[in-house]
């Protein structure tokens, strides 16, 4: 699994797209929201590792987070 960080522009919110193994869009989340994103997108068992990524990484940086499910 793939995450993205995302800065949005203006008024557009900043994002993590989370992607599978051959890069295919799973979820997109608004980062303000991402606990909620995580538990709507049924990423509960990444929530941790994607909550950590995320807030270590920088804007368009890939992280990849290996799926043990």
């Amino acid at each position: 699994m793939y995450l993205l960080k995302i800065k949005g522009a203006g008024k557009l919110p900043d994002y993590v797209q989370v992607r599978d193994d051959d890069f295919n869009l799973k979820a997109f989340i608004n980062y303000a929201g991402i606990e909620r994103g995580i538990e709507k997108n049924n990423l509960m068992d990444y929530e941790n590792e994607i909550i950590e990524s995320m807030n270590n990484a920088d804007f368009n940086e890939v992280i990849f987070i290996k799926e043990t499910k």
